[in-house]
């Protein structure tokens, strides 16, 4: 393996990591633990007198009783998914169940009770209540104990395994959302943050985590009177109070060197259309991948732009103060 290709297997590695940590967030996974010890607190409320038509061994109930640990942290309850629907998503991760699995065993769909919270019909909770409870069973029957950290541990297996399905075709989109965020850390420390206009075209002039709420962000109003707008062909734009495009910026975060002459000819057509309306506008390819020839590309093209490594973006302080001080230069 070259330098270059171990570089980017860095940025690479580097961008996965930071896709797991904002699904972990975005899929609520650090909050489950607060939400289900609070429903264990009020462990008194709720019924379990017909736990064997939901699918809970009595084998493994005398097993829970006898640790202290509330059902509640391991066996789903009716009313739970009738009352927070969302919390499918820790029932079913803690007894290592995936969603895939879940939807093939009982032609049931998961993601819209998880992410939406849509409450299932009476039929449809009686049979992921059984077959939950059922798993959870057969693992607490299998082992000579269990402890909360399992449980955590157990919840955290499943979501990584979830995330990792995704991770292949998140890997353009956490690239770009790494450079929105260093733009937006970089702007609100130097204070020319005016407001934000969001995805769904609502304008506020603060977001309280605005680092977290990259990827609903469109546009960046600035003190300058100018903009920076997220989008796709090109991934970033920079305006002055004109209306007239200052930098485009295109983010090709793929690894593969068989595809990175490919990605380099999908940027330099972005450029090309952008240049249309204005000539002088300033271009910069950040990108994971630089074989040889994409290297011999970029130097013999005479209006290309400025190319960064993602590499360098993220671990070069001088490379990074170099690209965040064009940004700047250019919404100035």
């Amino acid at each position: 393996m070259t330098p270059n290709e171990k570089k980017a297997l860095k940025a690479h590695y580097t961008l996965r990591s930071s896709t797991f940590f904002r699904k972990l967030n975005e899929l609520s996974f650090f909050e489950f633990g607060k939400r289900i010890k609070a429903l264990a607190e009020l462990d008194e409320a709720f019924s379990w007198d017909n736990r064997s038509e939901w699918g809970i061994a009595e084998c493994a109930w005398d097993i829970i009783r006898e640790s202290e640990i509330s059902p509640l942290f391991l066996f789903l309850h009716p009313r739970i998914l009738q009352e927070q629907p969302a919390l499918l998503a820790y029932y079913r991760s803690v007894a290592l169940l995936s969603q895939k699995g879940l939807k093939q065993i009982l032609s049931i769909a998961v993601e819209g009770i998880e992410q939406s919270a849509k409450v299932p019909s009476r039929e449809k909770v009686q049979k992921i209540c059984l077959l939950i409870n059922e798993f959870m069973s057969i693992l607490i029957e299998s082992v000579d104990g269990i402890s909360l950290e399992q449980i955590s541990g157990m919840m955290f297996a499943s979501a990584g395994t979830q995330i990792q399905g995704s991770w292949n075709n998140a890997i353009g989109l956490e690239g770009e959302l790494l450079v929105r965020k260093l733009i937006i850390r970089e702007f609100l420390n130097k204070n020319i943050i005016k407001g934000y206009t969001l995805n769904n075209g609502e304008t506020f002039p603060e977001l309280e985590k605005p680092l977290e709420s990259a990827i609903n962000i469109k546009v960046i109003l600035l003190t300058t009177q100018g903009s920076i707008v997220f989008g796709s062909e090109p991934d970033i734009s920079i305006y002055d109070k004109n209306g007239v495009v200052r930098g485009d910026i295109e983010i090709k975060a793929g690894i593969d060197p068989g595809g990175a002459l490919e990605r380099l000819g999908a940027a330099m057509k972005s450029f090309e259309k952008t240049r249309l309306n204005n000539p002088l506008c300033e271009c910069l390819y950040l990108c994971s991948c630089v074989t040889e020839e994409v290297a011999k590309r970029v130097a013999e093209s005479r209006n290309f732009g400025t190319m960064y490594t993602l590499n360098e973006i993220i671990y070069e302080s001088n490379k990074k103060d170099e690209f965040l001080n064009r940004i700047l230069s250019l919404a100035s």
